[in-house]
């Protein structure tokens, strides 16, 4: 990409992170922690250093960012320079909160689904336990299994 030229065009523009913690599995836009920093070298984290020196390996120019939310090693994923004229930031904040709310429909969507074929086959499984105890005719407990799996490979 290249750089701006102007000084106006560099005002223009938003230098954008996006960063991935090594422990936790963070990944956050533009939220470094502040007061933590984590060394590349020998990942020690803490509070961050006056100077670019690792308190844990004592190297210089191996500090590096921290995760907010454990505040250990937080590595780059991508980063861009973008124009906030390319999306108004409310219609940016209107489009995040619509993707995270379908996600989260979808997400509980398909744990109901889940839930409700795990259910079946546990019925059709009781049916032929008691099927097994003499307690229901065979036939009955074995078409009702059939008919359960079919319905979970989607054949029915």
């Amino acid at each position: 990409m290249p750089e701006p030229t102007t000084q106006q065009e560099r005002e223009a523009r938003l230098y954008v992170t996006c960063h991935e913690c090594n422990n936790c599995g963070h990944i956050g836009i533009n939220d470094t922690s502040d007061t933590t920093s984590a060394c590349n070298t020998c990942n020690w984290e803490g509070p961050e250093p006056k100077e670019d020196k690792c308190p844990g390996c004592q190297r210089e120019g191996t500090m590096t960012t921290a995760c907010p939310e454990c505040g250990s090693r937080y590595h780059l994923l991508a980063e861009a320079r973008i124009s906030p004229r390319a999306l108004p930031p409310t219609d940016a904040v209107d489009k995040l909160q619509q993707l995270q709310g379908s996600s989260v429909d979808k997400t509980e969507e398909m744990q109901a689904t889940d839930e409700a074929r795990v259910r079946e086959l546990r019925n059709a499984l009781r049916g032929l336990l008691r099927a097994y105890k003499g307690q229901v005719p065979l036939g009955t407990a074995l078409d009702r299994a059939d008919a359960a799996l079919a319905r979970q490979e989607g054949t029915k």
